[in-house]
């Protein structure tokens, strides 16, 4: 059995928590009398997840704390009142500051939540979440694109293209090409500016992320000069947990087989002559280069037939870019080389035989890659996924009749998967189906 402490303790505790659960009953009434959003301020917009959402989210959450009358507690730059000195103050400031904390709390997801879900100010809250995630003045930039204002920040402090913005700290040139992948010029302008050591693997994530967004922006330039510099990124993880290796693997604007030309288009590409220092050693910065020569070859050439140079130059630069990747499949450790089977997987699937053919004269180890989910082989995938080309190279290799003879998971051969028809597989190539049946057929076979 308890023994009761004395009067003057009882009645200082039961003050506090009458004062807590005043406190408390006053923002489950406010909550009820105010509705939670007002009509200048969208739901979504109150929701913040990671430094990517943070600027859409400060900016309506401030104006919101602002209807409310509590962005005076969030701002203040005085110390907050105390009971000895003002008790009324400091009952009016302790309500506002719990109501401010309880709406920031309330809006930050569950990457945020952690940072501030002890704090009991709404201030240090606010200000511990902007330290956190909040781009610095060159992030801002790069993310609009402003070129002339991120050159005046530069000529005052270079040393900002090295500060890293949010929880993974992104350097402002893959803010550029990842937030805004048309805006290329102002990428091309911080990758000059930036130190390369910036980029290396070892300093986080921002190598491969800008390389990777780089081959999804098509600045194939951009991505072959970084990976001659250090191969190793090719298989490096980017702020997704996607290699190079794999983006190139997946996107089809890479490749002649992922471009299909119609007869006219098709032999302006071939009739076109891409120098050969392009096609096997050097790449240029940018087709622009080209241009700026009075007898640049680009130059003189219809709009039409420029287009098509610009996209054989493109797979030109992709086939140098694959090479320099599989510079690291050869010195691969056992984690690298799951990645590199995993990119190998998803080129069988979507037919990338370029890709296929390049990695594998490169590292034939990797014909045992099988997908993780199915353990299906590559040619079992080739098969599922009626990936013509693929099949045919992949039964020119020595391991041919080991591999045809394997089993998945479900017991299921070669002969399974010639029987059954991926959902995703190139059915719409295939006119009508007497012509479908036809192809089904000559797959078993």
């Amino acid at each position: 059995m308890m023994t009761p402490g004395p009067p003057g303790e009882l009645d200082r505790t039961s003050s506090s928590r009458g004062k807590q659960l005043l406190t408390v009953a006053f923002i489950l009434n406010y909550m009820s009398l105010q509705p939670p959003l007002t009509k200048n301020v969208d739901q979504q917009s109150l929701k913040f997840f990671d430094e990517e959402s943070y600027m859409a989210w400060s900016v309506p959450m401030k104006a919101y704390l602002m209807e409310l009358d509590l962005w005076d507690i969030v701002e203040a730059a005085t110390e907050p009142p105390t009971p000895k000195n003002d008790e009324i103050a400091f009952k009016g400031w302790s309500i506002n500051n719990a109501l401010a904390l309880y709406f920031i709390r309330a809006s930050s997801e569950s990457k945020a939540f952690p940072l501030i879900g002890k704090i009991n100010t709404a201030k240090i809250a606010w200000d511990t979440l902007a330290e956190k995630y909040k781009p610095k003045v060159l992030g801002i930039c790069a993310k609009i694109g402003n070129i002339e204002m991120a050159k005046c920040i530069i000529g005052k402090s270079s040393t900002l293209l090295s500060i890293g913005n949010g929880n993974m700290k992104i350097i402002p040139v893959v803010l550029a090409i990842k937030n805004n992948p048309n805006a290329i010029d102002m990428a091309r302008y911080l990758y000059d500016e930036t130190p390369k050591e910036d980029l290396v693997p070892t300093k986080g994530v921002n190598g491969a992320t800008f390389i990777t967004q780089c081959i999804y922006a098509k600045a194939f330039d951009l991505a072959l000069d970084l990976l001659q510099l250090y191969p190793v990124l090719a298989l490096a993880l980017d702020v997704n947990n996607q290699t190079p290796l794999l983006t190139l693997a997946s996107v089809s604007f890479a490749y002649p087989n992922g471009n299909r030309l119609i007869f006219w288009k098709q032999w302006i590409y071939d009739s076109i002559p891409i120098p050969s220092v392009y096609a096997t050693n050097e790449i240029p910065i940018s087709i622009k280069e080209l241009e700026k020569g009075e007898r640049g070859q680009a130059r003189n050439i219809g709009s039409g037939i420029k287009e098509i140079y610009e996209l054989k130059l493109l797979h030109c630069q992709s086939k140098k870019i694959l090479l320099l990747m599989c510079q690291s499949l050869l010195i691969s450790s056992r984690q690298e080389v799951s990645l590199a089977c995993e990119a190998l997987i998803k080129a069988v699937k979507n037919g990338r035989i370029e890709f296929v053919t390049t990695v594998m004269n490169a590292n034939d180890t990797l014909v045992w890659a099988r997908d993780f989910d199915t353990n299906n082989n590559i040619f079992m995938l080739a098969v599922l996924y009626r990936q013509n080309k693929v099949f045919q190279f992949l039964c020119g290799l020595l391991l041919k009749n080991t591999m045809l003879s394997k089993v998945n998971k479900d017991g299921n051969n070669i002969l399974h998967m010639a029987g059954t028809l991926e959902p995703s597989a190139r059915r719409h190539t295939i006119q009508g189906p007497a012509f479908l049946m036809q192809r089904e057929v000559k797959w078993f076979k």
